[in-house]
């Protein structure tokens, strides 16, 4: 993955957030889903290359585990653009952190 392509995945899915009714955005990582998923702005081609990428991610962690311990699509996504940025900063001479707080829910899919 590129960091061009984590970057736009993680910013797409978070732009659909609505600060009148604080809804859409990365929870759920609806992204995923239509209607987002072919929104033109998303850039549907390049969301079918990255997205089962990342699902592919989650599916690895998720069964490497024992327990509870899970991970969500939603996080998954919001990780890979956090550590993009973090990748672009060092190429750029800088060193930065991005913060991540994990706990975004991905639903199942009806």
């Amino acid at each position: 993955m590129s960091i061009p392509q984590l970057v736009t995945t993680a910013w797409a899915s978070a732009a659909s957030f609505r600060g009148t009714d604080k809804r859409g955005g990365a929870n759920g990582a609806r992204i995923r889903l239509a209607p987002q998923k072919d929104w033109e702005v998303n850039n549907p081609p390049e969301l079918a290359k990255v997205l089962p990428v990342l699902e592919k991610v989650q599916q690895d962690f998720n069964n490497s585990q024992s327990g509870n311990k899970k991970v969500s699509l939603a996080d998954v996504i919001v990780l890979g653009g956090c550590a993009a940025v973090e990748q672009a900063a060092k190429k750029a001479g800088f060193d930065i952190t991005v913060p991540f707080a994990p706990g975004a829910p991905t639903p199942r899919r009806r």
